[in-house]
């Protein structure tokens, strides 16, 4: 079961990366998907139409013409002098004469493993041209020396997720057994390739075969059925799943001392950022940008970003130039350093078909991670203070003023009927539910009371 919070990132994460070909797609570019649903949706709650309406008003709330050429970013070559691996463009689309990083949502500015965070360090010193002395010349280095110490892809010792491996699973019908983003799920093995594992691992299936007399149940994605005194069986299916235990995760060294590392690693970003405002700018800079990897003027390098919203406001922001300019600035104070671990599932190609195989491989990254909610109100605030003065000074008519000022109303609305109607479905499903969006447990002791 998806958590509340899970439940809108989820949604906005794959509508905000649905919403690049929407704007690119309104000003008559071509786009891989032709029906855009994850906007749409979003684009309904806010009282348009269709997607396509929202991009439209997108654009003109940020004074982007819906004439103007418009392409679908791709990769390109990084400068010769790079050293990391990864060659994602940092523009998300170009219209005009604007190569735009869109931002609609939580999102991180890098994720990046140990070649990409040691190149971006080094692009960060080189903006800046500053060099640490004392502490923070000693904390440097050991960030340096613990970029060597990032894991590349590796392949667990155990199956399931780090997080499933530390708490242990549980049942995906059960509360948290399958979190939206496979926090606790348990380990899912296809049919082909769970004949081949290890007996004591294949010890640890808890599907079942469903009898014929009965239907099964979806949640989550996974499937279920009832014996006649109502307790749950996971049925089998195509898959098995495997329980993990909790504490299976202090088994595998080469994790343990990763994810040691990763504690540490993040500590001593934090406090190197904290020590030095210019250098925590220029990293951002480059993480943001891409000013450095993709130099001297390649298009991937992101010069104009995007903030824009599912309720129609767009706010153009650029040509971002240098690593003090006052936006990245404004970035830089919303960031937040985390050095952990990425993972994907094993999968082995069995009589022609993909199939998970239970285990996960796993890489360190460090990852830079910011929410432009907190953007969003800042430029509202700007925008109102102006439109303020503006009418002061008789630059503007009251119903100028009136308007502007009903067009942001109307935006916080919506937002706000937004989040009351995805809570009131969301607790209506389970008395689990309430108790999970307000945060309350309940402690049940040995007299039968309930303590909330």
């Amino acid at each position: 079961m998806l958590t509340f919070q899970e439940l809108q990132e989820a949604s906005l994460t794959e509508a905000s990366t649905e919403l690049e070909q929407v704007l690119v797609s309104v000003c008559g570019g071509k786009t891989p998907k032709k029906k855009f649903s994850n906007v749409l949706k979003q684009a309904q709650k806010n009282g348009f139409e269709t997607a396509e309406e929202l991009g439209e008003a997108i654009l003109k709330d940020a004074g982007i013409s819906l004439n103007s050429s418009a392409r679908m970013s791709e990769n390109g070559p990084t400068d010769p002098d790079w050293e990391g691996d990864n060659n994602t463009s940092k523009t998300d689309i170009h219209l005009g004469k604007y190569d735009i990083s869109l931002k609609s949502g939580s999102a991180a500015l890098m994720s990046g493993g140990a070649k990409e965070s040691r190149a971006t360090f080094k692009a960060a010193l080189e903006h800046a041209k500053t060099a640490f002395s004392g502490d923070l010349a000693d904390i440097a280095k050991e960030i340096e020396d613990g970029f060597e110490k990032m894991i590349p892809s590796t392949l667990g010792q155990l199956p399931g997720g780090i997080i499933a491996q530390k708490q242990g699973t549980a049942y995906p019908h059960e509360k948290g057994g399958s979190l939206g983003q496979g926090k606790r799920k348990m380990a899912k093995v296809g049919k082909q390739a769970f004949k081949l594992l290890d007996k004591d691992v294949q010890a640890t299936d808890v599907t079942y075969d469903k009898p014929k007399t009965k239907d099964f149940k979806n949640r989550s994605g996974y499937r279920y059925y009832k014996d006649d005194s109502g307790k749950e069986y996971e049925y089998r299916g195509d898959y098995h799943l495997l329980k993990v235990d909790p504490g299976s995760f202090d088994k595998d060294q080469i994790l343990k001392d990763a994810d040691d590392l990763h504690a540490k690693m993040k500590k001593q970003v934090a406090d190197l950022f904290n020590g030095s405002e210019d250098f925590k700018n220029a990293f951002v800079f480059e993480a943001m940008t891409g000013y450095k990897k993709f130099s001297p003027s390649n298009p991937n390098i992101a010069k104009h970003f995007l903030v824009a919203t599912f309720s129609g406001s767009g706010t153009l922001i650029g040509e971002i130039k240098k690593y003090d300019d006052a936006y990245v600035k404004k970035v830089a104070k919303q960031v937040k350093p985390d050095v952990r671990f990425k993972s994907g599932s094993q999968e082995k190609t069995l009589d022609g078909k993909k199939q998970k195989t239970g285990y996960k491989r796993f890489w360190s990254v460090l990852q830079l991670n910011y929410n432009h909610i907190k953007e969003q109100t800042e430029i509202m605030e700007r925008e109102a203070e102006e439109m303020q003065k503006f009418l002061s000074e008789g630059l503007i008519s009251e119903v100028a003023f009136f308007s502007w000022a009903k067009k942001k109303i109307k935006g916080i609305v919506n937002y706000i009927k937004k989040v009351f109607n995805a809570v009131k479905n969301f607790i209506l499903e389970k008395v689990d539910n309430i108790l999970e969006f307000l945060e309350l447990t309940p402690v049940i002791s040995f007299n039968n009371t309930v303590k909330w």
